[in-house]
């Protein structure tokens, strides 16, 4: 019996046939039993709980049992301390719904295999709303593109409200034909109302990237003209900061592609190409074509092109002569010279033999000398193109014996050559006999081959 538990009990014997004999013999009874069916209880006061806070559940008796049960808690969270308590230290969403219940444990129910185990509770958490987003936390796009993006939120309590911070006022974040300049963090908001713990509040950032081609800018920096070190610069800005480069240098005056240029890194987004010794041949125009793969939303192209003029002056030459040195008496000769001149005016001079002197010669009655503007054709790499050139002429006006001869001229004082003007009789005797040489006509003695004057690098 129960109430028999730690009681005292007497018996009384007879020794050798002697009665009544006062013998006596005290024996301590225990006797084990059973706990009463415990009760799961909250030690604290502002149930339901909320996250991140400590708790602790008591596992409550009328009658813990003999001997004085202990306590198995049936979930795996938390601690058990010297009393038997459950105590969570910090609690989590995941815990809100969680069953929870406990048994006592002690020698009675261990010997008969007997479970007092109590009804179950179930955690009751409250938390900030749980947000997501229905696309990742950093999203990239194309300039010019439409779309939208849906902002949700869960939670205990459910949430009374979710919108994005300063942009929506509801959970719909809307874009139309989006710029490079929405590039930013925006950040959906979503809020619950706690009778217990007030407002609830929870944050959810989204970054979005707008991806557009690059802007190209090509210049010439450090030098111009015949400068040594001068050097071609071609930036792009753009997103994604991943370029592929290319150079091409064309014909200033017909466009043809001359040559696709290497060139040298000197950031992620800036190239430059250096002219070791810039010469006309340098002239032209510089196309920088850069590509990130993102096509332009205006033209479809993923290519993306910026241009520079690049003017690299040079001393004028003869690309050719005109082989008609001749003429009759009574008539007009002339001597004509075709000039390329990278954009420096030619000046040309012309002088006149006689006997061991030059002869500056000028306009006048006699010499008419011209220079008039032309297009000429110029060998540029393997491409011989169209360029700007000038043709000078000499004009000897009623030729007589006396004006056949040699005549000089000078290209900007710096180039002296020599030029024959011979009778045409004397011509056709040269053609004739297959001669590609010329007599001068007031000394039939001398020989005065023709020139064909080329550019000196």
């Amino acid at each position: 019996m129960r109430d028999s538990r730690y009681k005292k009990i007497f018996c009384n014997g007879n020794i050798d046939g002697q009665w009544p004999s006062a013998v006596s013999h005290k024996v301590n009874v225990d006797v084990w039993f059973q706990p009463q069916k415990p009760v799961v209880k909250e030690f604290s006061a502002s149930f339901p709980w909320v996250e991140n806070r400590t708790e602790t559940l008591h596992c409550f008796s009328s009658d813990y049992g003999n001997p004085n049960s202990g306590t198995k808690w049936s979930i795996g969270i938390g601690i058990v301390d010297t009393l038997g308590h459950l105590v969570i230290p910090k609690l989590v969403p995941d815990d809100n719904g969680k069953m929870v219940s406990c048994e006592l444990v002690n020698s009675y129910t261990s010997e008969t295999n007997t479970y007092i185990v109590s009804e179950s509770i179930s955690l009751n958490v409250e938390y900030s709303p749980n947000i997501r987003i229905n696309t990742t936390d950093s999203l990239s796009v194309n300039e010019n593109q439409s779309f939208n993006v849906l902002c949700y939120a869960s939670g205990n309590p459910s949430p009374n409200q979710t919108l994005w911070i300063g942009k929506s006022a509801d959970n719909i974040l809307r874009f139309y034909n989006i710029s490079r300049t929405a590039t930013s963090n925006y950040t959906c908001e979503a809020t619950a109302a706690s009778l217990t713990h007030g407002k609830l509040t929870s944050q959810k950032q989204l970054a979005i990237i707008v991806q557009y081609p690059p802007h190209v800018i090509v210049e010439s920096i450090n030098g111009s003209y015949t400068e040594k070190g001068l050097l071609i610069k071609c930036s792009a800005y753009g997103e994604p900061e991943q370029y592929a480069f290319t150079l091409i240098h064309s014909s200033l005056y017909s466009g043809i592609k001359i040559r696709q240029l290497s060139f040298e890194y000197v950031s992620r987004g800036m190239i430059i190409y250096q002219f070791a010794s810039p010469s006309y041949m340098d002239t032209g125009i510089y196309t920088c074509t850069v590509s990130n793969g993102i096509p332009d939303y205006m033209q479809g192209s993923i290519d993306k092109s910026a241009n520079g003029t690049v003017w690299i002056r040079d001393i004028p030459w003869v690309t050719s002569i005109d082989r008609n040195f001749y003429a009759e008496n009574g008539h007009s000769g002339r001597l004509v010279i075709e000039l390329f001149s990278s954009f420096l005016d030619p000046q040309v001079t012309w002088y006149k033999h006689n006997s061991s002197t030059l002869n500056k010669l000028q306009s006048s009655e006699k010499y008419n000398i011209l220079l008039s503007s032309t297009l000429v054709n110029v060998d540029f790499y393997s491409v011989t193109i169209l360029q700007p050139g000038y043709i000078a002429t000499l004009e000897i006006k009623n030729m007589t014996t006396a004006d056949f001869g040699s005549f000089q001229y000078t290209l900007n004082e710096e180039d002296i050559n020599t030029e024959t003007l011979c009778d045409l009789s004397i011509k056709l005797e040269c053609m004739k006999h297959g001669l590609s040489l010329c007599f001068n006509a007031l000394d039939p003695i001398i020989m005065q081959m023709f020139s064909w004057p080329t550019h000196n690098d």
